[in-house]
């Protein structure tokens, strides 16, 4: 899905899924992938609503922060 970038961990849930990138230059790239694809939530409160880069979802693993795109 985004091409040569790799994402450090992924999660699905009910209405779209998160991936999670070493650095926040490789989630820009993702959230450009994303867009370009129209990919939107699908169902729940947020329905329709477009997928791509998200700080709220920004996590950190073991002392390392990880830069969050939606899909």
């Amino acid at each position: 899905m985004f091409g040569d970038l790799q994402p450090v961990k992924t999660e699905s849930r009910t209405c779209f899924g998160i991936a999670w990138f070493a650095t926040e230059a490789e989630a820009d790239k993702a959230h450009e992938i994303v867009r370009k694809a129209g990919r939107t939530y699908n169902g729940g409160f947020f329905h329709g609503r477009l997928c791509g880069r998200d700080r709220a979802y920004d996590i950190v693993v073991d002392g390392r922060k990880l830069f969050a795109v939606t899909r």
